[in-house]
């Protein structure tokens, strides 16, 4: 089975995005119509917040304009966030897999594993 391809709606730079993101994953990861759905909501949102972010660097930074352009980016990237930590694919998140992925070839503890267990033994401790 082949991994999905872009939605028809999606601009070039929103495409560019799907296909980055489909291929960073697990073949089947996004193969569910909702799945695909919210990752084309996703791409859109990237793409908005990519043509507000030029729109902003073109308008004058004292001008009404520039105030609502400012907004609509600040609601754009809110919802891109969302999204993100929704279908999974969040910087914090693919970190956090990287992580773990890593620890688990070496057959070593995380850096949360490690904090966890981690214990003072240099009389400090008030335990």
């Amino acid at each position: 089975m082949e991994k999905p391809s872009p939605p028809t709606n999606l601009d070039p730079y929103g495409a560019r995005q799907w296909r980055a993101i489909v291929d960073a994953h697990p073949w089947n990861r996004f193969l569910a119509a909702p799945v695909q759905i919210q990752l084309g909501l996703y791409c859109k949102s990237s793409s908005r917040c990519h043509d507000l972010a030029t729109a902003l660097d073109a308008a004058d930074p004292a001008s009404k304009t520039f105030l609502q352009l400012a907004n609509l980016e600040v609601k754009q990237s809110g919802l891109l966030m969302a999204l993100a930590r929704s279908l999974g694919v969040s910087q914090q998140q693919t970190l956090k897999h990287e992580v773990a992925a890593t620890a688990s070839k070496r057959n070593a503890p995380t850096i949360v594993a490690d904090l966890v267990n981690f214990r003072d033994d240099s009389g400090d401790n008030p335990e």
